[in-house]
């Protein structure tokens, strides 16, 4: 059986803005199918980093990430002039840590070790068929 760690963080008491809350709870909040910084950063990584080399693979300044991560932590008004103002590595790297603090990961606990299991398969057809499966037992929103 194959096995991936995977380190669980739970929300703290009194948790304010996007970071750390559940991928389900802010789409819920913001009356979207999918968060507001998953589509602006993928957009804006489409728009300005599809050339870029490693764009999810390079670190990115950690004070950008940060001022983009209180931006949208805020609400700010000024979310898209910042995305495209802030270096392309930012951008991902802001993207790359809301997932990492989901207090689920999109494979969600509960599938995870089949998913690891799935990995695992020597037959190709049955690796794709078995992903396939487990995909469509995702929450919608995980898509």
């Amino acid at each position: 059986r194959a096995t991936l760690k995977r380190q669980v963080s739970m929300p703290f008491k009194g948790q304010k803005g996007m970071f750390g809350v559940p991928l389900g709870t802010t789409a819920r909040v913001e009356g979207r199918p999918v968060p507001q910084i998953v589509e602006l950063c993928t957009a804006e990584v489409e728009k300005r980093g599809v050339e870029e080399l490693g764009i999810y693979r390079i670190s990115a300044v950690s004070s950008d990430v940060q001022k983009l991560k209180k931006a949208f932590d805020t609400r700010s008004k000024d979310l898209t002039n910042m995305l495209q103002e802030t270096d392309i590595n930012a951008v991902a790297g802001v993207l790359k840590l809301y997932f990492r603090e989901l207090p689920e990961p999109l494979f969600t606990n509960e599938l995870y070790p089949s998913f690891a299991d799935c990995l695992a398969l020597a037959d190709p057809d049955a690796k794709e068929r078995s992903m396939m499966s487990l995909f469509h037992e995702l929450p919608e929103v995980n898509h």
